[in-house]
């Protein structure tokens, strides 16, 4: 009877020890999901071509030796710009776009387009354009504030403004993690039969910049154009042409006449 008593208190002991043991296994299983979870997460978004910490906008874009124009390139794009003396909605973004050539980020992504935008530090490229197109007066025309991507192209195509041909002022979106998703941005300058002529923010080898960018037309890189809606007004104002006057068509105030916006 002694010696059953102490087999039984054994056997008892061995299950309390494996019950014990699938406790801390279920435990250490647990631990390490929670652990293994932002990591996949941020994996994910890293293949989106996104920022892990903000999901939003792209990483910074470097530039292949053939997307960099060469100084005598770039003083004939000038001169053709020039020479060709445009107006209306889009030159006016191009123009404004222009003069941001050549601006540096901060240290972290800290720019003034990201300040603006009320996200100071994050990848910025969308919310250059953003800011560019703001600064003309044409924020409507591309659905407002942008930071992310997939969300501005999916504003174009809702619209059914997205295009598989370059306009001037277009916004150009991009792949260039050939993943079939866009993860850049930039805004179409000029174009020919054979190239495409882009000025984008957050691009260029030395450091994160506004660059001039230049790809052939046939570029799988290239998803498509985002054609803004230059008579897009937001409210309390209307799309008015100017036929006279020094200002040109835009949103004008109703409260404003016609004359008094054109300068006629």
């Amino acid at each position: 009877m002694k010696s059953l008593s102490v087999r039984n208190w054994w056997r008892g002991r061995d299950s309390a020890r494996r019950q014990s043991a699938i406790v801390v296994a279920v435990t250490l299983f647990w631990a390490a999901s929670l652990l293994a979870a932002p990591a996949k997460q941020a994996s994910s978004e890293q293949a989106r071509g996104r920022a892990p910490e903000t999901a939003r906008g792209t990483l910074h874009r470097p530039l292949a030796p053939s997307e960099q124009p060469s100084p005598d390139e770039l003083k004939a794009l000038e001169a053709a710009e020039a020479s060709a003396a445009a107006s209306g909605p889009g030159a006016k973004v191009i123009k404004i776009a222009k003069n941001e050539l050549g601006h540096h980020e901060g240290a972290g992504n800290c720019t003034k387009y990201g300040a603006w935008f009320g996200d100071h530090c994050a990848e910025w490229c969308d919310m250059f354009i953003s800011w560019v197109f703001h600064e003309a007066g044409y924020l409507e025309a591309i659905g407002g504030k942008h930071a992310n991507v997939d969300d501005h192209i999916a504003w174009f195509k809702k619209h059914k403004r997205f295009h598989d041909k370059p306009c001037l002022g277009c916004v150009v979106f991009l792949d260039w993690n050939h993943n079939g998703e866009p993860n850049h941005v930039g805004i179409v300058r000029s174009f020919t039969s054979a190239r495409v002529h882009t000025i984008e923010g957050n691009a260029g080898n030395q450091s994160n910049m506004v660059s001039p960018v230049s790809y052939a037309r046939s570029d799988h890189r290239i998803l498509g154009y985002g054609d803004p809606d230059w008579a897009a007004c937001p409210s309390g104002s209307v799309y008015t042409t100017c036929h006279c006057g020094s200002h040109s068509s835009g949103c004008r105030p109703q409260n404003m006449s016609p004359a008094n916006f054109c300068g006629c």
